[in-house]
């Protein structure tokens, strides 16, 4: 998979102490493309058992809407004059 690539991914990291504290962490990144892009984040972002959201709107003149959510999440316009609008999360 080509994260480069619009669409959605799962990415879980789990770290290890060494003393026996494991924990994990699952995100939902949601990329965008080079050029402007309409983007709404939502409940049904959380997938694969993510917590939270992650956008990288990557180029263009986005919009991006996570207003409606009040789960956590990272917004990232990238290059362009964007418009980006966080939830309660």
């Amino acid at each position: 998979t080509n994260p480069a690539q619009p669409g959605r991914y799962v990415v879980t990291v789990s770290v290890d102490d060494g003393d026996g504290g494991v924990t994990a962490q699952t995100t939902s990144f949601v990329f965008g493309s080079a050029g402007p892009d309409v983007i709404t984040v939502t409940p049904a972002d959380l997938i694969g058992g993510a917590t939270r959201v992650a956008v990288l709107a990557l180029g263009g003149n986005d919009l991006v809407n996570a207003s409606g959510v009040s789960f956590p999440v990272v917004l990232d316009g990238g290059v362009g004059d964007d418009t980006l609008t966080g939830g309660s999360g």
